[in-house]
């Protein structure tokens, strides 16, 4: 779960970490009734947010309603602003970057820092070298003081208790939320303090369990102010009722499981492709329900090949089989499709799709790289 800004400020600030006073806005009209000079902010789950135009400092009423006015509702990195978060200019001679992530290859959490934070820290660390710091904290002996030095290090500034505390803070913050990210870009040390003058969080939702009272506040305030420009295959989808997600890649899929699509999406990965989206029909589906999940997956122009992965054991092969013809039948144009079949009336579905000349195997393997490699145009 990605926090927006204001809601990651909130924890941080139960934590005992120092933040900017803030106040949330939910209409453009709130603008008017600030003390200024303020910062606006859109309140949206992406980063990027001040190259995007959605970060100002404002230093009158009329330009701040101007500036709300400009970017509600607007369009940033797919996301609809529907709030804003206001906030008093902090002054600094340095910024900082500091993340705390964790990190699937070693398992255990790692801080990331930069003496080069602020909106162009991509650019100021993309050489590589000394510029980023890894830091891991090894789990069997926890944060210890040796971590904090080197921390102050990577960054280019001692090591104070106050610094100290800081660190001793997030971090307890990151354990106590099972946390996956924290990112504070940038971090500076002003009015004797160190302050988070912006604040990412993403939670992991599968301990959601252990934190009920957080994660429904979170997700109430997110029902609300968190809308997401949807593709019209997404619209598609939505109506009709499937599991679609848009990805990145040009390998449309279709299955009838999650775990089963999941594990295409994987192998098709492992082939050299990405997948151009998820797509699961859920069990019991039928001939029209096949039709319907190939309509929405190949609105998307960037689809040149069509996977399904089917496994029979409440759906009927021949049932999938005739949803996949009868949509052969009614368009032309179409990018190849290769289906994988197997199970329940596997044989009379396997018949229909060579009549309809698609390529249809049992094996999931070969499948999947025969989709792969119509798709390099083999």
């Amino acid at each position: 779960m990605r926090l927006l800004e204001f809601q990651a400020k909130r924890l941080f600030q139960e934590a005992g970490l120092s933040v900017p006073a803030g106040r949330l806005l939910r209409s453009p009209l709130a603008a008017r009734e600030l003390s200024f000079p303020v910062v606006l902010k859109a309140q949206v789950p992406v980063g990027g947010r001040g190259k995007a135009g959605a970060v100002k400092i404002l230093q009158t009423p009329p330009a701040a309603l101007a500036f709300a006015e400009r970017l509600w509702d607007a369009d940033i990195k797919g996301y609809y602003v529907k709030s804003l978060y206001a906030e008093q200019p902090i002054a600094a001679d340095a910024e900082y970057y500091l993340s705390l992530y964790v990190d699937s290859r070693c398992n255990q959490p790692v801080f990331m820092t930069t003496a080069a934070g602020g909106v162009d820290v991509e650019a100021a660390t993309a050489g590589g070298g000394d510029a980023v710091q890894f830091t891991p904290v090894d789990t069997t002996l926890g944060l210890r003081d040796f971590t904090i030095r080197a921390l102050a290090r990577s960054l280019n500034v001692s090591a104070t208790a106050g610094f100290s505390a800081f660190v001793k803070a997030l971090y307890r913050l990151f354990l106590e939320t099972e946390a996956t990210l924290i990112e504070i870009n940038p971090l500076v040390f002003s009015e004797n303090s160190w302050m988070c003058l912006d604040a990412k969080m993403m939670l992991d939702e599968k301990s959601a369990w252990r934190h009920p009272a957080m994660y429904r506040r979170l997700k109430s305030e997110q029902e609300t102010l968190v809308a997401r420009k949807r593709t019209p295959a997404e619209e598609r989808a939505l109506s009709e009722g499937l599991n679609y997600v848009r990805l990145n890649g040009a390998v449309g899929l279709i299955a009838d499981g999650a775990g089963t699509g999941m594990l295409t999406m994987d192998m098709v990965a492992d082939a050299g492709a990405r997948a151009a989206n998820f797509c699961e029909m859920g069990g019991l589906s039928d001939a029209q329900t096949m039709s319907r999940a190939m309509a929405v997956v190949l609105s998307d122009a960037r689809v040149k090949v069509l996977l399904i992965s089917l496994i029979g054991g409440m759906t009927r092969m021949d049932q999938m089989a005739d949803g996949i013809a009868q949509y052969l039948n009614r368009h032309e144009c179409l990018p190849p499709v290769v289906v994988r079949m197997c199970g329940t009336m596997a044989e009379e579905g396997c018949r229909t799709l060579r009549r309809a000349r698609v390529a249809v195997f049992e094996d999931l393997e070969t499948a999947v790289r025969t989709a792969v490699d119509r798709w390099n145009g083999e």
